[in-house]
């Protein structure tokens, strides 16, 4: 190989290279470092969205139609009614199916709550519910896994009905009035009772003894 030839490969190869390196710069710049997103704070402040958006999703009713992804034709939707109710989904239509409510976990995809959930019927299969909160409309997948026979995947979308207030949960026992604060009844003492037992029996005694005068008249009526 001549010396022009190793000169022109070199060419060749630089250009190909600097282009490489130079975007894999950029894309380095641009993405944010992977100790930001692991942070406390960072991790803190996710754990803190997602506890605001179950608290959303809690007391809330969708309205939602559900429609087979592989179907080859436009069919006729599915309506159910959805619930959520202290960390638990309930779904008309599969109730119906035997299917019990179930457990739901939900994560933040930046701004948007997605939720997720598993519902098994013994010896009649598995179905698996996906869904993205976005303000008062959802959308999602529901994936269903019969015992026997092909497994079935429909979308849905739908929009809030209904939104009851949180009930606040108490704990611990409840609220009984301090007994101590009552201050106690004192027990009368021994002496005090003997005295007023002996002070009462002396005006007893006063109040029904005749009068002296009148007990001298009587002697000497007598004799």
């Amino acid at each position: 190989m001549g010396k022009r030839s190793r000169i022109s490969l070199g060419i060749v190869v630089a250009l190909l290279i600097v282009p490489v390196l130079t975007q894999a710069k950029e894309d380095k710049r641009q993405r944010p470092s992977e100790s930001s997103e692991t942070s406390p704070a960072a991790r803190a402040e996710k754990a803190a969205k997602e506890s605001a958006a179950v608290a959303l999703l809690n007391g809330t009713k969708w309205s939602i139609e559900l429609i087979p992804v592989s179907a080859e034709k436009a069919k006729r939707p599915l309506k159910d009614t959805v619930r959520f109710e202290k960390g638990k989904i309930i779904s008309e239509m599969m109730s119906k199916e035997g299917y019990p409510m179930t457990n739901f976990t939900l994560t933040m995809n930046g701004d948007t709550p997605v939720w997720e959930t598993m519902q098994t019927k013994e010896g009649s299969g598995v179905c698996f519910w996906r869904g993205e909160r976005q303000g008062e409309t959802m959308r999602g997948i529901l994936s269903k896994h019969p015992a026997e026979g092909a497994s079935v995947d429909l979308s849905f979308s739908g929009k809030l009905i209904e939104t009851k207030p949180a009930v606040p949960e108490t704990s611990g026992p409840p609220f009984l009035p301090n007994k101590s604060a009552v201050p106690p009844v004192a027990a009368a003492s021994p002496v005090s009772s003997a005295s007023t037992k002996a002070s009462v029996s002396t005006q007893t005694t006063k109040q029904t003894a005749p009068p002296a005068s009148s007990q001298k008249s009587k002697k000497g009526w007598l004799w």
